[in-house]
């Protein structure tokens, strides 16, 4: 069954207790940015430092995701939700 196809679908199809596509990947997290984003690089602000994703838009707008470092930084914001 391998033989005639490589990527292994027809195997991940076959069995039952895998319901849809032979590839399934789980949302983690969703942000809206509101542009088309062209390029994402997972890099460092300044050397040595921790790591952040950095974005860029279409239109030109640059982006920054920084997480939080503990829980006391992260109850300073208020919640949205």
């Amino acid at each position: 069954m391998l033989a005639e196809d490589p990527s292994g679908g027809a195997v991940q199809w076959s069995n039952r207790g895998i319901i849809g596509a032979p590839h399934k990947l789980s949302l983690l997290n969703s942000y809206y940015v509101g542009e088309t984003i062209s390029k994402v690089l997972k890099t460092s602000i300044t050397p040595g430092g921790r790591e952040c994703i950095f974005y860029a838009t279409i239109f030109g707008t640059l982006g920054v995701m920084v997480p939080f470092q503990s829980r006391e930084v992260r109850s300073f914001f208020p919640s949205t939700l």
